[in-house]
C-alpha cells in the first residue's frame, strides 16, 4: 500500500507582462512539511516543490530552531538563487509530511542550510523525489506525492 502526501498548487500573473497585455502564469506547486526539533516537530511550514532544484534549501529562520542529525559541509557558495550566491552547510535533517490518511510520514533528507533568510524553502529532487513518485495534473487542480 502506498502513501499519498497531498500538494497544492498556487497560480497567479506575472503583473510585469500583464501590464503589457500579455498573460503569463506564475505556477508553483507547494506542500506542508515539518521538522524534526528537539522537543517535536516544528509547525508546518508550507514550501514549494522545486522540480528544479537538486537539493532541498532551507532558510536560517527555518532550520536554526530544528535537529540538524549532521553537518556534511563547511558553508560553501550556491548559484543560481536569486541575483547571487548564497553560503549553505550542507546537513541531513529530518522532516515529516502529513498523509491523506492523516498518517506522519517521515524522512532524512541531504538538505543546504542558508546562512541568512534571503532565500525560500524549497523542497527539491535529492531524498525527496529520488524516492516518491510525482503525480502532477495541473488541468485538474490534482497533485501528490506517493511514497
Amino acid at each position: 500500500m502506498s502513501t499519498k502526501i497531498h500538494l497544492d498548487w498556487r497560480t497567479s500573473l506575472d503583473q510585469m507582462h500583464l501590464a503589457r497585455g500579455l498573460q503569463v502564469r506564475l505556477i508553483r506547486l507547494f506542500a506542508r512539511v515539518s521538522f524534526k526539533e528537539p522537543d517535536g516537530w516544528s509547525r508546518p511550514w508550507l514550501d514549494i516543490m522545486d522540480t528544479g532544484s537538486p537539493m532541498t534549501l532551507l532558510p536560517k529562520p527555518v532550520w536554526e530552531t530544528i535537529h540538524v542529525a549532521s553537518f556534511l559541509s563547511e558553508a560553501v557558495p550556491l548559484g543560481g538563487i536569486g541575483s547571487g550566491t548564497v553560503l549553505a552547510r550542507l546537513a541531513k535533517v529530518e522532516l515529516a509530511f502529513l498523509s491523506t490518511q492523516k498518517e506522519i510520514v517521515e524522512r532524512t533528507i541531504k538538505a543546504y542550510l542558508a546562512e541568512d533568510d534571503s532565500v525560500p524553502l524549497l523542497l527539491g529532487i535529492e531524498d525527496l523525489l529520488t524516492n516518491a513518485r510525482l503525480v502532477c495534473d495541473y488541468p485538474k487542480s490534482k497533485a501528490f506525492l506517493q511514497l
